[in-house]
């Protein structure tokens, strides 16, 4: 077992480290714990996210070390055509896409998926991917977090 708080503090420096801490804590906080068995946070079972430490070849993300992104889980059942979320939420969303062959599942060769209207063809599991978010694309990442839970909640 492993905290994931320890596995940040020992990889991450600085403000991408607090910026990792700070979306562990309102996931825990939000009820979307870190399930160790998998390394998803999820809600009542179902995945929303997983974070990834280090560099990452597909992502162009290299340097320092300092480097993590979040995995968004399946998202054509993440947000349904009747949600609606602000520009800058979308607009991040729609900036981070993550195609097949982009990360480490083994879901080859993508899938076609639907969210918010935009259809992305050869989609990876992890439709999309959040690459050392910001303190200000995480306040948007929380956005879609909550939407997400709700989802799964009256479904």
């Amino acid at each position: 077992m492993h905290s994931i708080e320890k596995v940040i503090n020992k990889k991450l420096s600085g403000d991408v480290r607090q910026n990792a801490l700070d979306f562990v804590s309102f996931m825990q906080a939000n009820e979307m714990p870190l399930d160790q068995t998998d390394d998803w946070f999820k809600y009542q079972g179902e995945n929303i996210c997983t974070l990834i430490f280090g560099v990452c070849e597909a992502h162009n993300m290299s340097g320092n070390g300092d480097n993590w992104s979040i995995y968004w889980a399946n998202c054509d059942v993440c947000w349904g055509e009747g949600d609606v979320v602000d520009k800058a939420t979308e607009d991040l969303a729609f900036r981070s896409p993550n195609p097949c062959g982009k990360c480490p599942c083994e879901h080859s060769p993508g899938f076609r998926k639907t969210v918010f209207g935009k259809v992305y063809e050869n989609a990876c599991y992890s439709t999309f991917c959040f690459d050392n978010p910001s303190a200000e694309e995480l306040k948007h990442i929380k956005t879609l977090a909550k939407m997400r839970k709700q989802n799964i909640a009256v479904s």
